[in-house]
């Protein structure tokens, strides 16, 4: 049985561009992003003519001679090298010596004991020193020198403290004041010498054992402030200077 053939019904052949239009649009947009691309970001030759001073090539700097090479260059008399000059040290505190203010001690005589041995002599301080009593005067110590083998030992005694007392600046003024005519307040009123023999101060090995023969110091309390505190600046009290140092 014979059937008639529908022409629409055969398969149409569509052209190579058309079939693949949008793959031929892709690749072009490629191409032609890749090329704005390149040129944009390449480094074009610039004219020499029309180059400013930074874009001048830079000099290539003469290679140093190897230290370690055996061969000494020639210099003519006009061209002699130049005197390598020395580093200067680095003046830092750790690198500068730091000389010894107190000088060395010279060697002096064992003094030995003392006819009274039981005797601290007292040592006024200059009067340019800032070691005062209230009432300005200047500072003094108790002291016997040690022999033998506590020749190099001392022992240290602080007079017991008496703080100047008062509810307000000018009582406390007050109370410091009334100390200017005794010795918690004036080193006028220091003896020339005191005599320990009963305690760790006195001079006599029976009594003392430990200590006899030791420098040995004591500390007079005439500031007022139990020894704790310094003021450069002084008060006025009733026409009088009180000093606290």
């Amino acid at each position: 049985m014979f059937y008639p053939v529908d022409p629409y019904s055969q398969p149409q052949r569509i052209p190579f561009i058309k079939r693949n239009l949008k793959k031929i649009l892709i690749f072009l947009l490629i191409l032609i992003i890749y090329i704005i691309f390149h040129f944009a970001f390449s480094n074009p030759v610039s004219n020499s003519n029309n180059s400013s001073d930074s874009e001048l090539p830079k000099p290539i700097p003469n290679p140093l001679p190897d230290p370690s090479s055996s061969q000494t260059p020639n210099y003519s008399d006009n061209e002699q090298p130049k005197p390598i000059p020395k580093p200067i040290p680095d003046p830092s505190p750790s690198q500068t010596p730091i000389p010894d203010p107190i000088p060395s001690p010279i060697p002096t005589p064992d003094p030995g004991p003392s006819s009274n041995p039981n005797i601290l002599k007292r040592y006024l301080l200059n009067k340019s020193s800032d070691a005062k009593c209230l009432d300005g005067t200047p500072y003094a110590v108790y002291y016997a020198p040690g022999y033998g083998d506590g020749k190099n030992k001392v022992v240290i005694n602080f007079w017991g403290m008496n703080w100047c007392y008062g509810r307000t600046r000018a009582e406390i003024l007050k109370s410091c004041s009334s100390r200017f005519y005794d010795y918690y307040g004036s080193s006028n009123y220091f003896k020339e010498e005191y005599t320990y023999g009963y305690d760790f101060l006195g001079g006599e090995e029976s009594k003392n054992k430990y200590f006899f023969n030791w420098h040995r110091v004591d500390f007079p309390y005439c500031d007022g402030t139990a020894g704790q505190g310094y003021v450069t600046d002084f008060f006025n009290y009733n026409d009088k200077k009180i000093f606290f140092r």
